[in-house]
């Protein structure tokens, strides 16, 4: 009785049990039957099975499956720079279907997954070599288009977009037709403003992401965001002090951008002291600290500033401004390599491979520019009286130099024979004064011609020999100083104390004034024939001058057209001419200043310094700037007293009212390498991780890459809302979230085989295993199916001994893996194309 009292509870209570789960049988808490359960992608069986193999010359990788043909390329043994071939396979076979000889562009050495390639409405368009983009017919290998482009191509929505050193294309996919350009220097496209970092730099790539268009600016200092459709600027970011980084390092998420930011490790900067002109004591009027080495040849003196062009430790040209009042860095950019530059009527006008371009010395904005004619070269460019003039192939033209209107443009031609420009005189009497050399082409030299162009249109009205130009000697370069080794160049006498315009000319035994508007010679005398020695200007004052030839000095009364004396110096030599007077050097290192213009050197002079290995690199009336082998003195010339004990200077100059000594130092930055996300919409930090160099502290992520020699086989990496990049050994991938910048996993391998793909939820991984504890050398390569979650490996294909599958550059469709195969011994151009299936079929 009691037994089937039991019983009948215990159905009581399982029936009401069922009652209360009623219809939710469907809840998490309810456990269908096997047979009932459905799989999913989640719980679907990893049963890897190679459906083809097809094997093809040389070394293959992937480059996009369009439709249902892959297409890939390949390169003969030692072409590092580009792809030979292109073939199209088919994808559920693996037959080939057409191959064509071209050369595909890779821009990164030994990177598989470097080849600029975009797909756009069944177009595929590939970069090729000598800066070419070719659109082609996937199913048949046939070139539809090819337009000219420096930065590979990716797709923005229905279009190509391709960048062209200044300038951002959008093509049409069909034809290649241009739909829209753009130039950098447009305001629209977010141009800095000031004309100097408009042009990209060569190879610099395009990236694309959805609504928009990636590229760097300033030569990677920069990532700017252009509109897919309009090219217009969404959003601009530089971060304040970071060195130009490399520009493909950036990784496109779905809402972000990972951008790296290297500071420098070790900056070189130039510390610039300034002293008024005539001063009596040694203290500086002020110091300032500016980026990179100063050249004194590119340090100009404005109303308002000091602008200067440096070069930093990475090789890159850096412009700067100075407050000339209180020495504050106004500011420091990044600018193309500049060949030649010089400042006139506050203008800075600079010769750069592509061209001239004329910048406000104050502000930096652009004034003009002039391209480089295609086919012809800017042989060299000179200024003077507010003129510049080019030699432009065989044609001369003269530009003015406020508003680079061109005054005329005439064939540097003389009779049957060229010139060469050698020095640009200036203007009188209407008419610009050349010195020119007429290459005869005759075995004792050329002619040196002094020529008179007219201003309004540029005709010959003055043509005067002044002697042979010597065969040996120094080539004339843009730039070239204002002396040619064995003779001295023409030079011009202004008008001034009630003479004219005179130009004067010191060859071999011959010195001669002329008249400056006919080229009549006023005055002619022989001189010391020291072939030897040059002839140089010391001073030239009014309308007196004196010349030096080794150790013979001679002055020149202009105005009057005499030689006024002739002067030796005896156990003695010139040291260095100033303004005020000359110096000469006598036994033991002793500089002795000589009186202004003084007819008979062996006088005695103000002072006497004797110091040995001291020399000197200027001198005013109240003071001299004396340098040793470790500092630079600035000394009283009166009483030879030390004032003041500075630096080692590299250059001490004046430039107009300031005496400018500048001076190299090194320091060391205390701000580490850093990782920034950027929202993508506008462009504002959401996040930043400071990336210690130093292993031996924790780091979310590593330095972003290596300083001096970045590793190619090092990624970063953006997907299912992670960001990874590698280790500094190359053997862990390290995630972050992309929202928040906090660390999601950390998982090391032996070592890495490219970035990873997205399969799924997961991620497949190509990396070789830790080998054994004593081994050294990693194992064979292995695929692994990552987590992305937890960050754990699990080990699913083994492509075979001595194979190595080329993960960066595979495809994924429909759990189907396309990839290359290669060997790691043996000859390393026996290729194989690859389809895996990854899943087991339901």
């Amino acid at each position: 009785m009691k037994r089937c009292g039991i019983t009948w509870l215990l159905v009581v209570l399982f029936a009401s049990l069922g009652a209360c789960k009623g219809p939710s049988k469907s809840s998490s808490k309810s456990k269908p039957s096997r047979s009932s359960a459905k799989p999913t992608a989640a719980v679907r069986k990893i049963a890897p099975k190679i459906l083809w193999r097809t094997p093809y010359k040389g070394r293959l990788r992937t480059l996009a499956l369009v439709g249902d043909v892959l297409v890939v390329t390949s390169r003969s043994r030692g072409d590092r720079s580009s792809a030979r071939r292109l073939a199209g396979l088919s994808s559920s076979t693996g037959k080939l279907l057409w191959e064509k000889v071209t050369r595909v562009r890779l821009y990164e050495r030994s990177v598989a997954w470097s080849v600029a390639v975009a797909q756009v409405g069944g177009v595929l368009a590939v970069a090729k070599t000598a800066h070419r983009v070719e659109g082609i017919d996937p199913q048949s290998g046939t070139r539809k288009w090819e337009v000219r482009a420096t930065g590979g191509v990716v797709s923005a929505g229905a279009s190509f977009a391709v960048a062209s050193l200044d300038e951002v294309k959008l093509l049409g996919p069909t034809d290649g037709a241009e739909v829209l350009r753009l130039s950098l220097g447009d305001p629209r496209s977010g141009a800095p403003g000031n004309g100097l970092m408009d042009r990209l730099k060569p190879g610099t790539m395009l990236h694309s992401h959805h609504g928009g268009l990636l590229l760097t600016r300033r030569h990677g200092g920069a990532l700017q965001s252009l509109d897919s459709k309009t090219l217009m600027k969404r959003w601009q970011f530089h971060d304040s002090g970071a060195l130009p980084t490399r520009p493909d390092r950036h990784a496109v998420g779905r809402t972000s951008v990972l951008v790296p930011v290297l500071q420098p490790s070790r900056e070189n900067r130039s510390s610039i002291m300034a002293w008024r002109p005539f001063g009596q004591g040694g203290q500086p009027l002020w110091t300032a600290s500016v980026p990179g080495r100063v050249s004194r040849r590119l340090t100009f003196v404005t109303k308002t500033h000091v602008v200067g062009i440096s070069r930093s430790r990475t090789k890159q040209s850096l412009v700067w401004r100075v407050d000339r009042k209180t020495g504050a860095l106004v500011d420091a950019r990044a600018v193309p390599m500049p060949h030649f530059c010089f400042v006139g009527a506050q203008t800075l006008i600079c010769k750069r491979r592509e061209g001239v371009s004329a910048h406000a010395l104050d502000t930096l904005k652009r004034r003009w520019r002039f391209p480089q004619p295609r086919g012809r070269n800017i042989r060299s460019m000179r200024y003077s009286d507010g003129f510049v003039v080019l030699e432009v192939g065989r044609q001369l033209v003269v530009k003015r130099v406020t508003d680079g209107r061109q005054i005329f443009s005439v064939k540097r031609r003389l009779g049957e024979h060229d010139f060469r420009v050698v020095r640009l005189l200036g203007v009188s009497g209407g008419r610009l004064l050349v010195a020119v050399r007429h290459l005869e082409e005759t075995a004792w030299g050329d002619r040196l011609i002094l020529l008179g162009l007219s201003l309004t249109d540029g005709s010959v009205g003055l043509n005067k020999r002044l002697g042979r130009y010597p065969k040996q000697g120094a080539p004339v370069w843009p730039g070239a100083p204002e002396k040619l080794p064995g003779t001295l160049p023409v030079i011009l006498v202004r008008a001034g104390n009630g003479h004219p315009d005179r130009v004067v000319s010191v060859f071999g035994k011959s010195f001669q004034v002329l008249d400056a508007k006919t080229g009549r010679s006023l005055f002619a005398r022989g001189i010391p024939p020291q072939t030897d020695r040059e002839v140089r200007l010391l001073r030239r004052d009014g309308g007196f001058a004196v010349y030096r030839r080794g150790n013979g000095l001679f002055g020149v009364n202009l105005a009057g057209n005499r030689l006024a004396w002739r002067a030796s110096l005896w156990k003695t030599s010139l040291h260095r001419a100033f303004g005020h007077g000359a110096f000469v050097k006598g036994p033991k290192e002793r500089l002795e200043l000589r009186p202004k213009m003084a007819p008979e050197p062996a006088r005695r002079g103000l002072a006497t310094l004797n110091r040995e290995k001291c020399k000197l690199r200027f001198a005013e009336p109240g003071r001299w700037f004396c340098q040793t082998s470790k500092k630079l003195l600035v000394v009283n010339p009166i009483t030879g007293a030390v004032i003041a004990r500075l630096d080692r200077a590299h250059n001490v100059f004046r430039d107009k009212d300031l005496v400018l000594a500048t001076h190299a130092s090194s320091r060391k930055t205390a701000r580490p390498d850093a990782w920034v996300a950027l929202d993508l919409r506008t462009g504002k930090p959401r996040w930043r991780v400071e990336a210690s160099s130093d292993r031996a502290q924790a780091s979310a992520l590593p330095p972003p890459f290596d300083r001096d020699h970045p590793d190619p086989a090092r990624w970063t990496w953006a997907g299912l809302g992670l960001f990874g990049v590698t280790s500094a050994d190359g053997r862990c991938i390290h995630a972050v979230h992309e929202a928040t910048g906090k660390v999601a996993f950390k998982t090391c391998f032996g070592a890495l085989d490219g970035p990873p793909l997205v399969l799924g939820k997961k991620l497949l991984v190509a990396a070789r295993p830790t080998p054994p504890s004593g081994g050294k050398t990693p194992a064979e390569q292995r695929l692994y199916l990552l987590d992305p979650a937890t960050g754990q490996a699990k080990q699913i294909f083994d492509p075979g001994s001595g194979q190595r599958i080329v993960l960066g550059s595979a495809a994924v469709r429909a759990g189907i893996l396309y990839a290359t195969v290669r060997p790691t011994k043996g000859i390393t151009t026996r290729n194989q194309v690859l389809a895996l299936r990854l899943y087991a079929k339901q």
